[in-house]
């Protein structure tokens, strides 16, 4: 089985998604160095500790990232690909007294497609700002990629001192075909051609406390 896969088809992500997720249309500020927080190393671990405090709080849930089945390139000969789409949705929880948060994705099935790649697939991470969402100061930070047979993941921890802090995230689809018929140690058969593709990016709103 000849299994192919194009990252530089794959990865693609339209202007119209980084708008609606905010990358897009919003000026990135340099960096500024976080306040140090005692309360919330930046691991998953602090995450699980965030969930469990009395007064964890968590967002509204984003829009559904879902594949908009604007893929213009899969035309012609793509146009019978089988489509998987992995919706997601995405939510920043935090603890107000530990000033630490952690963003969390949610699939409407669990992410199969990993004998192509463990590295790529649906993913949550967030963003900060140092002037309530004016601008971006730190983006993508902790981002994590839903492991491979799950329908869910987070990501580590990060402070809330002095910044503004939200979620994001997005789904992926995955295009699949029956090609023609090729060769494969010696043996020949149809092979098989995957692509996966980024659906448009959500947001939570900003969080400040």
């Amino acid at each position: 089985m000849d299994v192919r896969f194009r990252p530089a088809l794959a990865f693609r992500t339209s202007v119209a998604a980084m708008v609606a997720g905010g990358i897009v249309g919003a000026s990135v500020a340099a960096p500024a160095q976080a306040a140090p927080n005692p309360h919330c190393d930046d691991t998953r671990a602090v995450s699980r500790d965030v969930a469990a405090e009395p007064d964890m709080v968590e967002s509204t849930r984003t829009g559904v990232s879902r594949w908009d089945r604007a893929d213009a390139e899969f035309e012609g000969e793509f146009a019978d690909f089988g489509v998987d789409d992995y919706e997601a949705d995405v939510v920043l929880r935090y603890s107000p007294s530990r000033q630490c948060a952690y963003a969390l994705i949610t699939l409407d099935d669990d992410w199969r497609s990993g004998y192509i790649t463990k590295i790529y697939g649906p993913s949550a991470w967030m963003d900060t700002s140092q002037d309530g969402g004016a601008t971006i100061s730190l983006g993508t930070v902790n981002e994590r990629v839903v492991p491979v047979g799950y329908s869910s993941t987070y990501t580590s921890a990060f402070s809330m001192t002095d910044i503004a802090i939200r979620a994001c995230g997005r789904g992926v689809h995955t295009h699949t075909s029956f090609g023609a018929k090729s060769s494969l140690k010696g043996r020949v058969g149809p092979s098989i051609g995957t692509e996966i593709h980024n659906n448009d990016v959500v947001c939570t709103e900003w969080v400040t406390l």
